[in-house]
């Protein structure tokens, strides 16, 4: 918002202090009057939900609101507002709060977008991420036990996860879901950077006691035991073939091997080792747990990663294109999908690795690599076989079929601006033949429908296309999709006629969706007789074979819009 300056929006303060939670009284309750304070008031509610609507995408707002709000902004500060200002400003406010108040952050009004000063999820943010990092990195500075990198990597996962659950929850407008696939492409470099910390940034891990004391953990090693239980890992992971090298983790115990030139004895993890047992040159020895060398999670993430990237710009395409039917919600979950095959790609690489049991290097960059790009459809079959081992449902209750199917009518329209359409729905099936209508993008960027199927369309036309969807009631499950297209029509009445040579008719030319109603009028061909400014054809004088011409009315405003009738000459026609 205008007042929100840079230092109140870093402002700690700001947001760690309490912030009462009584809502601005709605104005359009308050009786009009010509107060000027009242006025000012009313002013900056209209003005702060204006601009709310219009940073989350819900438009498009009718000029109309736009220009009384703008009025009534430059009477607030240059002039005496009168009852009539007054009334106009709460009119234009009253129809703003009939938009739907989608990612509303609390229960105040107008709503507040998510990294406002009177938003809680920064206070939020401070609360669970920053002070806790505050306090462990006091305690790291004094305590040899904790080390630096704990309080940043712990408030960096709370920014994540915060982030996270905002855009992957409510309404899923157009601006939320460019928030999504910002936020998809920002996880999947979050989770290439940090496979790569250990080789970027030795030093966190080598020396790390909490790697080591941990049940999951990166460190460097190698496998050793019973020779019997060795059977059961791969032989690149043992200490008496590949050595020590880098490897994640998951449960087993560690034991610290001293660095031989020291002669020491080794040390079980747990008791009070010397400063010299955990040199750099010290091994790790591991007992139990599952072993997988590192670069295998590595290379499963960045297969994982160029599967997503892969998909990513598709759904992308896919949701901007007003021409699809993929919907935003459809779209989101897929997005969502495609965060869980990358988090996923690791446990699949591991769960492959111990079923193959690679013997060589090339065999486990093909094991990491390949499931973490094929994790997508490991995945889709996972739930495919889930979906088939689903216990078998009720019998339906009296009166319902097994089968529910719902129908629309017409399943694909061309509607103008500001202008209606009647939609109709069938269930067969069910003895409940009820329907709910939903438009998707769900904010009045589509324009709004009744629970009757009439549907009215928006001011002008949306960057995606729109598509109406009747639920059955009966069953969530079941529905149909209609598609529509919000655009300007020019329609010509009556749109066929016969005529005699020399006859006239006169045509009439209606225009919807744009500013100008005028037209121009043409025959094509041009040389089948003429028609006047006002529509009225005259057939040609002459007689000839029967033939057809078409009567086109092009749109003064926009040429690319037009219309027409097609008229057949016949020479016995009246």
């Amino acid at each position: 918002m205008a007042e929100h300056t840079l230092w109140r929006k870093i402002s700690i303060w700001a947001w760690l202090r309490p912030v009462p939670d009584s809502a601005p009284a709605t104005t359009a309750e308050t009786p009009p009057r010509a107060s000027p304070d009242e006025f000012s008031r009313s002013v900056a509610a209209a003005s702060k939900l204006l601009d709310f609507l219009i940073e989350e995408g819900l438009r498009p707002i009718r000029d109309q609101i736009i220009d009384d709000i703008e009025s009534a902004r430059e009477i607030a500060k240059n002039g005496t507002p009168s009852k009539e200002d007054h009334a106009k400003l709460l009119k234009a406010y009253r129809d703003l709060t009939l938009v739907p108040r989608v990612s509303v952050v609390g229960s105040r009004f107008p709503p507040l977008t998510f990294w406002c000063l009177e938003s809680p999820w920064p206070g939020v943010l401070i609360w669970a991420g920053l002070v806790p990092s505050i306090i462990l990195a006091l305690l790291s500075a004094c305590t040899s036990w904790l080390h630096w990198h704990w309080p940043a990597t712990y408030f960096s996962l709370s920014i994540f996860a915060i982030s996270g659950l905002y855009v992957l929850s409510g309404t899923v407008t157009n601006n939320k879901l460019n928030q999504i696939i910002r936020f998809c492409y920002i996880f999947t470099g979050v989770a290439l950077l940090g496979s790569l910390l250990p080789f970027a940034l030795p030093s966190l891990f080598s020396n790390a006691d909490s790697f080591a004391n941990a049940p999951l953990g990166v460190l460097k090693g190698c496998v050793k035991g019973q020779q019997n239980a060795m059977q059961a890992y791969p032989q690149e992971v043992q200490c008496d073939h590949a050595g020590i090298q880098w490897v994640a983790r998951l449960g087993g115990a560690v034991r610290v091997q001293p660095d031989s030139a020291k002669g020491a004895k080794p040390v079980v993890w747990g008791e009070t080792p010397t400063a010299s047992l955990l040199s750099d040159t010290a091994g790790r020895e591991i007992n139990g747990g599952l072993v997988v060398p590192l670069y295998v999670i590595v290379l499963a993430l960045f297969g994982g990663a160029i599967s997503m990237t892969r998909r990513v710009p598709e759904y992308q395409r896919r949701a901007m294109d007003s021409q699809d039917s993929l919907t935003n919600a459809e779209a989101r979950e897929m997005l969502v999908f495609q965060i869980m095959q990358v988090a996923t790609a690791p446990l699949i690489a591991v769960t492959t690795y111990y079923i193959i049991l690679p013997d060589t290097p090339l065999k486990s960059v093909v094991v990491g690599f390949g499931s973490g790009f094929a994790s997508e459809p490991i995945l889709l079959m996972i739930r495919a076989l889930v979906d088939k081992l689903k216990p078998t449902t009720a019998a339906p209750p009296a009166g319902t079929s097994s089968t529910i199917s719902v129908t629309i009518s017409p399943p694909s329209a061309t509607v103008p601006p500001r202008t209606s359409m009647q939609f109709a729905a069938g269930v067969t099936g069910s003895s409940n033949t009820q329907i709910l209508w939903l438009l998707d993008p769900p904010d009045t960027s589509a324009g709004t429908i009744s629970q009757t199927g009439l549907y009215v369309a928006p001011d002008s036309s949306p960057t995606k296309g729109v598509t109406v969807l009747a639920r059955s009631v009966a069953d969530s499950t079941k529905f149909a999709t209609a598609s529509v297209k919000i655009e300007p029509i020019v329609t010509v009445t009556p749109a066929s006629a016969t005529l005699g040579p020399g006859k006239s008719r006169v045509f009439h030319a209606d225009v919807f969706g744009l500013p100008d109603i005028g037209v121009d009028w043409s025959v094509v061909p041009a040389t089948e007789g003429q028609i006047a400014p006002n529509g009225s054809y005259t057939a040609p004088s002459t007689s000839g074979p029967k033939r057809t011409v078409s009567i086109v009315a092009h749109s003064k405003a926009d040429a690319s819009r037009f219309g027409s009738a097609k008229v057949v000459l016949e020479p016995g026609a009246p």
